[in-house]
């Protein structure tokens, strides 16, 4: 009796011992979490809450351009009768708020794909990405809304011969797709001058 008294606590002895052996491993799995989840973010996974506030900034952009047809400020293609000066200011307000975090977002994610990338590919990804659809707009979307928006006189073709001389830069909503081409460009302008020797100092 004794001697299976003694067996029973040796067992459990080597049970706790295994346990405790076991402990630093799942706490070191844990602590080693976090670490490659935002590994992950920088090569390329999706940042969940950053998708959340660009659906939410995307939503206010459909609020700011209610403005321009209910509230009759600024230039767009379509003003209704009746609109309002006090709805115009009120529409107008996530304007001053989304467009800024659009940039700081478009920004702030720029460094990762330069440097994996590399200057020339991440310029030439870039360009194709959002210099293809200015120019699709600009010269193939953009004519036909303004054109409908004046009220259909006449042949379209006419009036796209006549209105694309007209052009002077980027109309319309895709001014901001315009906007966001720069940002890589002047990344890339400031990269290149912090590798000259003197420019470290000066910036």
């Amino acid at each position: 009796m004794l001697f299976e008294q003694e067996a029973t606590a040796m067992e459990k002895v080597h049970t706790m011992s295994a346990q405790i052996e076991h402990a630093p491993s799942q706490i070191s799995n844990a602590a080693g979490t976090a670490p490659t989840i935002q590994a992950g973010a920088l090569h390329g996974s999706r940042v969940l809450f950053v998708d959340n506030l660009r659906i939410l900034l995307i939503s206010m952009v459909l609020v700011v351009h209610l403005d321009g047809t209910y509230g009759a400020i600024g230039s767009w293609y379509y003003h209704d009768p009746a609109n309002n000066l006090l709805t115009g200011i009120l529409l107008s307000i996530p304007n001053a708020i989304g467009m800024g975090l659009f940039f700081l977002i478009a920004g702030y994610f720029t460094p990762g794909p330069y440097d994996r990338k590399g200057p020339r590919s991440f310029l030439r990804d870039r360009l194709v990405r959002l210099g293809i659809p200015v120019l699709i707009y600009g010269l193939l979307l953009d004519p036909l809304v303004v054109y409908i928006a004046s009220g259909l006189h006449g042949s379209y073709w006419s009036f796209y011969a006549n209105y694309l001389p007209q052009v002077r830069g980027v109309t319309g909503p895709a001014w901001f797709i315009a906007v966001l081409t720069t940002i890589p460009l002047c990344f890339l302008i400031s990269s290149l001058i912090r590798k000259i020797p003197f420019a470290n100092r000066i910036l």
